[in-house]
C-alpha cells in the first residue's frame, strides 16, 4: 500500500514539476501581453487531469491531518482551507472542458 501511495505521490510531484515548468514559461510571455499569459495559463489548467486536483486536495487533508496531529492548529488550518481552492479549479477546468465542446 505504502509503495502504491509513494508512486503516486511520485506521479503527482512530476506533474506538478511539469506545470510549474509550464506557469513559469507563460509569466515569461505575459510581459507580451496579459491577454495572451491569459490564455496560456488556461491552456495549462486545461491540460492538467483532474486526478492532479484530487490529489492535491486529498495531500491537503492529510497535510492538515499531520499538521494538526503535531500541535500545529494554526496552520493545519491554513493547509486544510487549501483543499477547496484544489477542488474549484478542477471544477473549472471540467467546466472549461465543457464549454470548448459546445
Amino acid at each position: 500500500m505504502e509503495r502504491t501511495i509513494d508512486k503516486q505521490t511520485e506521479a503527482m510531484t512530476d506533474k506538478a514539476g511539469e506545470t510549474l515548468q509550464q506557469v513559469k514559461e507563460s509569466a515569461k510571455s505575459a510581459t507580451e501581453s496579459p491577454k495572451q499569459a491569459a490564455k496560456s495559463s488556461l491552456e495549462i489548467f486545461e491540460k492538467t487531469p483532474s486526478p492532479v486536483f484530487l490529489g492535491a486536495a486529498a495531500a491537503s487533508i492529510v497535510g492538515s491531518l499531520v499538521l494538526f496531529a503535531r500541535g500545529d492548529k494554526s496552520n493545519a488550518t491554513f493547509v486544510g482551507l487549501w483543499a477547496p481552492t484544489f477542488l474549484a479549479l478542477g471544477m473549472f477546468v471540467n467546466l472549461l472542458g465543457v464549454a470548448k465542446e459546445e
